[in-house]
């Protein structure tokens, strides 16, 4: 029986695909640092080397992330000779949420304890929720709460101590880590306060970004990256980068990000925390609309009671239970 050998060629790809992840995270930790320095005067002693001294820590931050933009671009846009087809977003994972008629994620019995041994705290305390397929809803309370926590634990991003949470039917508690990035990475949508996107890759790229990580065909991706952003009215920026923008076209741009795999659900934490008033209520109507008019599913952490009036359902929180609901009239 002929036995499978590893040929020169994949070996020599996947030395590639190391050398450039390597080269990211080099990358990021130079950026890292960077701010840092720049927003806190933070330096770590022996991490910096006087290389190009005539140019500024941002000029050559920046310099550092134009290869490192390209080739990870260029990695994930690359399909493998030989690879399988991907499966199709609506194939990858079943069944589909809300199919049934039933909520899209549900909480029973949810508990989360944080012990270092000295120290037991109990951030979920028998969380019990259910959000039906095109609700928006809100969860407020104080700082400490456990409103992030909650969101974590019901996105898969934490694990929970003790119960149980369903997206879609699927229990995240049988899912292998691998299978619970997986399932984020095309059923859910992501929204943050700080918008996390990559600062050399214009507003489209940024946005298409998560479907070529999945194995999307670019072509295919470059598409839906565009009417993501046609959804969030930025049609025109698409060829921008996110320090061309402002802050309330970058959280824009993370909203078309976060709805370009036509996610089950969106979960925002803070969206609105890094805009002023004004800008805070046009990204609130945006979320608004596409709530009302493409039935998108949303769970949003804030403590603005303008973002929660505008949602169909308040939940609040404290000392990581469920104090009461109030539904939204309209």
């Amino acid at each position: 029986m002929a036995s499978e050998r590893r040929t020169p060629t994949r070996g020599r790809h996947s030395v590639a695909r190391a050398t450039v992840w390597v080269l990211f995270a080099v990358t990021s930790l130079a950026t890292i640092l960077y701010g840092l320095k720049v927003i806190a005067g933070v330096t770590v002693p022996g991490l910096y080397v006087r290389v190009l001294p005539e140019l500024s820590d941002g000029v050559k931050v920046g310099l550092l992330w134009l290869p490192t933009a390209g080739l990870v671009i260029a990695l994930l846009r690359r399909k493998p000779a030989g690879s399988q087809a991907p499966v199709p977003e609506a194939e990858a994972f079943a069944p589909p949420a809300g199919e049934d008629g039933g909520p899209i994620v549900v909480a029973r019995s949810l508990t989360k304890v944080y012990d270092t041994g000295a120290i037991r705290v109990s951030a979920l305390q028998g969380i019990d929720l259910a959000i039906e397929k095109g609700e928006m809803v809100a969860i407020m309370g104080p700082s400490g709460c456990g409103k992030t926590t909650l969101l974590n634990v019901l996105s898969g991003i934490d694990d929970a101590s003790s119960g149980e949470v369903l997206i879609g039917s699927r229990s995240l508690g049988r899912m292998t880590d691998n299978e619970k990035t997986d399932f984020r990475a095309n059923r859910i949508g992501f929204v943050f306060q700080s918008y996390n996107l990559l600062p050399v890759l214009s507003a489209v790229e940024n946005v298409e970004l998560p479907l070529l990580v999945l194995g999307r065909n670019p072509a295919d991706a470059r598409e839906r990256a565009l009417r993501a952003l046609e959804a969030v009215g930025l049609t025109g920026e698409a060829d921008k980068r996110p320090m061309e923008m402002s802050g309330g076209q970058q959280q824009r741009v993370a909203i078309a990000r976060a709805l370009v795999n036509d996610p089950d659900i969106v979960f925002a934490d803070e969206p609105t925390g890094n805009l002023d008033s004004d800008t805070s209520a046009d990204v609130v109507a945006l979320l608004r609309r596409l709530n009302r008019e493409m039935g998108r599913t949303f769970l949003i952490v804030t403590h603005d009671p303008e973002v929660s009036r505008a949602t169909g359902r308040i939940v609040h929180m404290r000392n990581g239970r469920i104090e009461r609901e109030l539904r939204m009239g309209g």
